[in-house]
């Protein structure tokens, strides 16, 4: 199986039919004539959308899919797709939720080349395609549909957290970030009622941000977090998630 940058869109589903709706989801982009377009096309028409990064992030995917383990794994408003390391170094995991305006959940070009260079580094990953706008959401609001989505996925993890052999208490959360050029990350460690900020490393080959989240109780609600703007040459729409 090879992917270039004359690959179309069709064409990834076609490989992968349990990612069907998962590359990117939210509306119906990968229907009609943007599934005839390659992925130089798509580069051309967004350009922080990099071919190379993309075929990154399919080469491990393919991996993954010839491990045979279960790709997608359903929520009941919204889906993980699961990228584990080939060589597992850490029960601390990813979850990668991607950015699209909340209009689509661009997991192809900003989530999976991520997890490639976690996967890497000997983390797991798990994608998070989180719900995004309809129609009704201008009227009754999206909010906080999404962070649901996020709480069910970290509650997934941790009732098969033998399945997955991870720690639920410790989780590294990839945010929407808006600027590549990003030198340094921050971690965000939170203990019980205290919290601080603490300098990190990068660990994304794409330059994304991370905050390390590391918990003592267990997660049964994120309807308290809040966002905030960090600056680092640049910023980035952040989510701080506190345990309950």
């Amino acid at each position: 199986m090879h992917f270039s940058s004359d690959t179309k869109l069709w064409e990834l589903e076609a490989a992968f039919p349990a990612m069907k709706g998962q590359f990117i989801s939210g509306g119906d982009f990968l229907t009609g004539s943007n599934a005839e377009k390659t992925l130089a096309q798509l580069h051309s028409e967004q350009p922080a959308w990099g071919p190379e990064d993309i075929l990154y992030g399919l080469e491990n995917l393919h991996r993954v899919s010839d491990s045979k383990v279960q790709l997608v794994w359903p929520l009941p408003h919204a889906s993980l797709v699961y990228l584990p390391a080939a060589k597992k170094q850490h029960t601390a995991f990813a979850v990668l939720a991607a950015g699209g305006a909340y209009g689509a959940v661009c997991t192809m070009v900003e989530a999976m080349p991520v997890a490639a260079r976690l996967n890497a580094l000997g983390f797991d990953c798990f994608c998070l395609n989180y719900r995004t706008a309809v129609p009704e959401s201008f009227v009754s609001g999206l909010m906080p549909q999404p962070l649901d989505d996020l709480a069910d996925a970290l509650r997934l993890i941790a009732e098969n957290r033998t399945v997955f052999d991870v720690d639920p208490n410790t989780i590294l959360i990839r945010e929407k970030l808006y600027y590549r050029d990003v030198p340094q990350a921050d971690i965000w460690q939170a203990s019980g009622e205290h919290a601080r900020w603490a300098p990190g490393i990068m660990a994304s080959r794409s330059r994304c941000c991370w905050r390390l989240l590391t918990h003592l109780s267990a997660w049964r609600s994120i309807r308290q977090a809040r966002s905030g703007i960090i600056s680092a040459r640049g910023c980035s729409e952040v989510t701080i998630l506190r345990s309950s």
